[in-house]
């Protein structure tokens, strides 16, 4: 299909950036987007124009200024320093969720891990074979605004919570209290022990009204409370998990 104007432009650029990480391949561990969504938007018979989302999303995962995928580019070699000075109030159009995937990438490349690896990571530290590589690619490409495992990605690939969920604070900075700066077999069987929980509670139906933020909200204040008051994976008490759940619904 032949475009014209900035859908040109942008599959043009697209193709160097593929180019550059050594064809698709490298495009969707670099990205974490399907092959048939890369076929789809910069593949040899590509049909679906690259919108201002993905486009962003694209800059993003390279590390370049907003608007680099707007302007032609004969290589990546060219200076973008103008661009970035024109387009950076534009930054706002960046949504929560996404730069919440990025942080997930960002934490897997510091592990050098892929994808796979990360996801068989947290299903053994989970205790679950509920967390699919699948999942991980949907949250790095900003499909899944948040995750109840986020503490134990954390935990795999060595890298803060805190910055993971909300952007703050540092990659490696590690949260004083109530974690150390790594979780104990206890910390991590009484994470295993709420997130079978929080699963049990949309199998019966309780929590079909509830997104995936807030269940990760009842883990995280079901996990605060239960260190705080000493409690473990074999001592919980129904009432800390209560609590948190109903400080949310």
């Amino acid at each position: 299909m032949e475009w014209t104007g900035i859908k040109q432009t942008r599959l043009h650029n697209a193709r160097l950036l593929q180019k550059s990480v050594g064809g698709q391949k490298g495009m969707i561990e670099k990205t974490g987007r399907s092959q048939s969504q890369l076929s789809a938007l910069m593949g040899d018979n590509a049909y679906k124009p690259i919108g201002e989302k993905i486009a962003r999303s694209l800059e993003e995962d390279f590390s370049l200024p907003i608007g680099w995928l707007d302007t032609w580019h004969d290589s990546l070699d060219e200076p973008t320093t103008s661009i970035q000075d024109e387009t950076r109030e534009s930054s706002a159009r960046y949504s929560a969720y996404t730069k919440f995937g990025h942080r997930i990438k960002q934490a897997r490349d510091h592990a050098n891990l892929t994808q796979e690896q990360l996801a068989e990571r947290v299903r053994r530290l989970a205790g679950t074979e509920n967390f699919k590589q699948q999942s991980l690619q949907k949250i790095e490409a900003g499909q899944i605004q948040s995750s109840g495992y986020v503490a134990l990605i954390a935990e795999a690939t060595g890298t803060n919570g805190v910055w993971l969920t909300t952007g703050k604070g540092s990659m490696h900075e590690q949260p004083s209290k109530p974690h150390t700066k790594e979780l104990t077999t206890e910390q991590i069987e009484l994470l295993r022990a709420l997130i079978s929980r929080i699963e049990r509670l949309t199998l019966t139906g309780r929590g079909t009204t509830l997104n995936s933020q807030q269940k990760a909200r009842i883990i995280a204040g079901s996990f605060s409370a239960a260190i705080k008051n000493g409690q473990t994976a074999e001592t919980l008490e129904d009432g800390i998990f209560d609590a948190a759940l109903n400080s949310v619904i």
